[in-house]
């Protein structure tokens, strides 16, 4: 007996009604991943080996830098894996108290930085970039600082639903993505150091982060689209 053929909407898998529908593939099938855009980091959640609720000492980098990127945190500063942290999926959990992971990368002029994170408070902003003095940072949650030139700040609702980011800047301009909708942002553009962290000394993230990314460019059209439907599959968030 023949199989019924599925409808999209019957589809409950989003990786699955993706690929019915088109999406979510590689020009040369298969499934479609950041690792094709040949990102400098690819920090990914999925690929941390130790056990639920256990502390993570380094985060290892997927991307083109290797094992020169990875991030690194010890002792007490070590955040957890939340094996259903984000969309019944693996995330990292920060606990906004001393959580802290640094990692290198390569200094640009021109960027790209995405990353899924769900807050686990409901108060303050979230910041993407920071790009001030020895502030640079990734994807942390704050409650009182200003905004600095050169940073990607979200003024939006501060709930705690999972957001996905996208910010790119050059020294043509630069745009600022949450779950697939361009927002208004900080200011104007700023330079991507060699100097990151998944938070900062007195300034933590509180909440669950699955997935970053940078990239030493800006992308074309059809690599924003492919990165958008990528990340906002695996979130569950609806773009």
């Amino acid at each position: 007996m023949t199989p019924l053929l599925r409808s999209p909407s019957q589809l409950v898998n989003p990786l699955a009604r993706q690929r019915f529908l088109g999406f979510g593939t590689a020009a040369g099938g298969g499934e479609w991943t950041p690792a094709l855009l040949s990102p400098m980091t690819w920090f990914d959640a999925a690929s941390i080996g130790v056990g639920n609720g256990n502390p993570i000492g380094t985060w290892s980098n997927q991307g083109t830098l290797g094992a020169s990127g990875d991030a690194t945190a010890t002792g007490t500063a070590r955040p957890t894996l939340s094996s259903t942290g984000i969309n019944g999926g693996p995330a990292v959990l920060f606990d906004g108290v001393d959580d802290l992971m640094a990692f290198s990368h390569s200094a640009t002029t021109a960027f790209t930085i995405w990353f899924i994170y769900k807050a686990n408070t409901a108060s303050g902003r979230h910041r993407v970039y920071d790009d001030v003095g020895g502030n640079r940072l990734v994807g942390f949650y704050d409650t009182s600082r200003s905004v600095f030139t050169g940073s990607f700040l979200y003024n939006g609702s501060t709930a705690t639903s999972t957001q996905v980011f996208i910010a790119q800047a050059s020294s043509s301009g630069r745009s600022f993505r949450v779950n697939g909708t361009t927002v208004t942002d900080a200011t104007s553009a700023g330079v991507l150091t060699g100097v990151a962290g998944l938070g900062k000394t007195t300034e933590f993230i509180k909440g669950n982060v699955s997935e970053l990314g940078l990239m030493n460019r800006i992308l074309t059209a059809g690599e924003l689209t492919s990165l958008t439907q990528y990340l906002t599959n695996k979130s569950g968030v609806s773009a």
